[in-house]
């Protein structure tokens, strides 16, 4: 060890490394410095594997790491995070390989298998078209044919395998239309061994009369993925999709999935597949009703759904979609109700722009009632989902159709665009004032009869109104109501200044009463 360093401990000298963070050039080259520094810098090293966004495919790179994982198991354990890309037609260049080392490959696929969750039957029930469907296409002989052809989701499942220590899966640029076209390479295998993933994890659910395996990545928890793109709302494939759905918490953000079949094939497909995720998040996404409920009724365990519907400023007209989801047999709420027992946070207080087309005022868009949701406790909401102005007064109560669970209760009105001027900001807080204060009456209710309608409410958050109009009679009632039953009153405070002549500036801030 170097003498300036010899006083100092590991941790130190880890927490340095630690800045270095993405420089794997950098973090290379310190491994080779000597073995002190190895051992120290190795752990950030394999910490992420990390794929950039802005670099093309590059077919060398899994089989190389998987080389380095068959010879050194121990690295394994230190990959937390894996990031990729969507991957060209290309084939995986597997030519790193030696014959001793392709013993190594087939060793491991054995291994796989003799854990007992890599059926034919569990192969078949993640193809989603029944044309590609064939005898032995899920066995073991052709998962090593696959990787000795350099088929890259073969490849790269069995990288994943030695992983560990894995938590997070991260893919981001999934677009069909950006860069290869609308054709996608396989994604068989990959599906096929994240639904072992999750099987060995639950084995009961799908086989009980199977002994329990050990599970296969048993810190893997968090699935995310990412797209962006010049053309939003163009979809991706659901194949592509589906190994992301293998996880208990999966974000979704600019992902629009597409069922590329029809009728009653496409229902009767989706409806073999079972997930066990437990947080769902989509965000800037124009996901169909359609997909939504598929989604929602392919899991039994949900405890988190937070949902943004729309993609940042644009506006789309998407109110035909939306109000699919939100009455008529809808998915919101209706498939979350396969999830009553267990949702605890409901959050769709993003997007949903077409609620303010003024066309459509008319309309009934609520949710409906929440009262079936055992276990809510955090619900974060536009005030338009739950009090419509087109409805009668008697029916807009919202002692009516909160659950008896909640805790936290967040209204929010009309978004803010990033892209606002003064004007346009100083015009969205007068609105979303207006509509707070034009429904004042429902919110003081729903404190004033609390023990007898939301008992275990301690928290109120209204998202939308001008520091002047906090400080005003207008809410002397509510925070009277909110100080006697025990709530603790938060407003979110929007309002513009200049930071020098003709410097306009927007800022918020959240104060408790």
């Amino acid at each position: 060890m170097p003498p300036a360093l010899d006083g100092l401990p590991n941790e130190i000298i880890s927490s340095i490394f630690d800045h270095l963070h993405g420089d794997q050039a950098t973090l290379a080259a310190l491994c080779r410095v000597s073995r002190y520094f190895g051992s120290v810098a190795t752990p950030s090293l394999y910490r992420i594997i990390q794929q950039h966004e802005d670099a093309p495919h590059d077919p060398r790179r899994t089989p190389l790491l998987l080389r380095t994982l068959l010879h050194s198991p121990a690295l394994g354990s230190l990959i937390i995070e894996v990031q990729l890309k969507l991957p060209g037609q290309e084939r995986e260049d597997v030519s790193c390989f030696s014959e001793e080392e392709w013993v190594l490959v087939r060793s491991l696929v054995a291994r796989l298998y003799k854990t007992g969750l890599f059926t034919e039957e569990l192969f078949a029930k993640n193809i989603l078209h029944t044309t590609d469907r064939r005898d032995g296409a899920g066995s073991e002989e052709t998962w090593n044919n696959n990787v000795r052809e350099g088929q890259w989701d073969a490849v790269f499942s069995l990288m994943l395998y030695c992983c560990s220590g894995l938590e997070k899966l991260r893919g981001f640029q999934w677009d069909r239309w950006n860069g290869i076209g609308p054709t996608y390479p396989g994604f068989y295998f990959f599906t096929f061994f994240m639904s072992g993933v999750a099987l060995s994890k639950a084995p009961g659910r799908v086989h009980p009369q199977m002994p329990g395996p050990v599970p296969i990545l048993p810190h893997y928890r968090h699935a995310h993925l990412s797209l962006e793109t010049k053309s939003p709302g163009r979809p991706i494939l659901l194949q592509s999709l589906t190994p992301f759905l293998y996880s208990s918490v999966i974000e979704l953000v600019g992902v629009d999935p597409k069922i590329e079949a029809g009728g009653t094939e496409r229902h009767r497909l989706w409806g073999n597949l079972q997930f066990f995720f437990k947080r769902l998040v989509i965000k800037q996404s124009m996901v169909s009703a359609d997909t939504l409920r598929y989604l929602l009724d392919s899991c039994e365990v949900l405890e988190e759904f937070i949902l943004e519907y729309g993609i940042g400023d644009k506006k789309y007209h998407m109110f035909g979609n939306m109000g699919m989801m939100v009455y008529n047999k809808g998915p919101l709420p209706k498939s979350l109700l396969r999830s009553k027992k267990t949702l605890t946070r409901l959050e769709l207080a993003r997007g949903f722009n077409t609620l303010y087309y003024q066309n459509y005022s008319h309309i009934d868009q609520t949710l409906g009632s929440l009262k079936d949701f055992e276990s809510l406790t955090h619900l974060t909401v536009k005030l338009e989902l739950l009090i419509w102005d087109g409805k009668p007064i008697k029916h807009s109560s919202l002692c009516d159709i909160m659950p008896r669970s909640l805790g936290f209760l967040s209204i929010a009105t009309e978004d803010i665009l990033a892209s606002a001027d003064l004007r346009l900001f100083i015009d969205t807080v007068s609105r979303k004032e207006t509509s707070l204060l034009r429904n004042m009456q429902h919110f003081e209710e729903l404190v004033l009869k609390k023990e007898g309608c939301v008992p275990n409410l301690r928290h109120l958050v209204l998202d939308g109104i001008q520091r002047e109009t906090a400080d005003s009679s207008s809410l002397t009632i509510l925070k009277r109501a909110c100080a006697t039953y025990n709530v603790q009153l938060s407003i979110v405070l929007h309002h513009g200044y200049y930071i020098a002549p003709g410097e306009p500036a927007m800022s918020s801030e959240r104060v408790s009463f």
